[in-house]
């Protein structure tokens, strides 16, 4: 009997512990034509193996785990996933994706879980794109770049247009239900119709190093005989500040 109740507890601690994991899950995005694939992953200053990688199905859909115990033992604060086992992440503009494993164990958003799960889509090859410059300065466009403030109900975002590539950034007042803080995309004025578009393709986190892919676009039109600067959309109101 006491052999049993042993075997039980032992049976039980053990699910306890394994459970004790931090579970990431989402979409892996890269240049990979074919259905499936492999994703290889190194802790900070580690060597890529061969041997270590994650797989993501037709779908794209992937599920990486790492014992929290782990993490805190070994001091792991970043896990660089790229597509290439011969990858050095640690070069200025290097193709990988960086989650900050550290920072996520030790948010107080998890604090008192035995086990967290969080979603972020795979960007492999978001930090080394490459493409031909252009920008608002060059089309004559640069008076609507700067900082602007986005007023939803009471809650105010702030939002930065910039010149080159036409990139658009926003920070999050308030933190989603997926812990983002973050949105980026790029943007568009078209004088003749006096609509100022946003098209949102990432939410993140800068903190843990997770985004996930969106399809957002809000459109904007010039409040009539008001501040040029001042526009009105579904979403709320949107005024440049500088």
């Amino acid at each position: 009997m006491i052999k049993f109740l042993l075997l039980i507890f032992l049976a039980f601690t053990a699910v306890f512990v394994c459970a004790q994991n931090l579970v990431i899950t989402g979409k892996v995005f890269d240049s990979n034509d074919a259905r499936a694939g492999k994703l290889y992953y190194a802790a900070k200053g580690k060597k890529f193996s061969s041997k270590r990688f994650i797989s993501y199905s037709a779908d794209k859909k992937y599920t990486f785990k790492m014992a929290i115990a782990q993490i805190k033992k070994d001091s792991i604060e970043s896990i660089y996933f790229v597509t290439d086992t011969n990858s050095n992440p640690l070069l200025p503009h290097a193709c990988a994706h960086v989650i900050h494993v550290g920072k996520i164990v030790r948010s107080s958003y998890f604090k008192g879980k035995n086990s967290i799960v969080i979603n972020s889509d795979l960007f492999p090859y978001f930090h080394c794109d490459e493409g031909i410059y252009y920008g608002a300065d060059e089309d004559g466009k640069a008076q609507y770049t700067g900082s602007y403030a986005l007023t939803v109900n009471d809650t105010v975002h702030k939002i930065y247009l910039s010149a080159a590539m036409y990139i658009y950034r926003a920070d999050l007042s308030i933190m989603t239900s997926q812990y983002m803080l973050g949105e980026r995309g790029d943007w568009g004025i078209n004088t003749a119709s006096n609509e100022l578009v946003f098209s949102i393709d990432k939410q993140y986190n800068e903190e843990f190093g997770t985004v996930l892919k969106k399809n957002i676009e809000y459109t904007f039109t010039i409040v009539p005989l008001g501040d040029p600067f001042v526009f009105e959309g579904k979403v709320g109101t949107l005024k440049k500040l500088d």
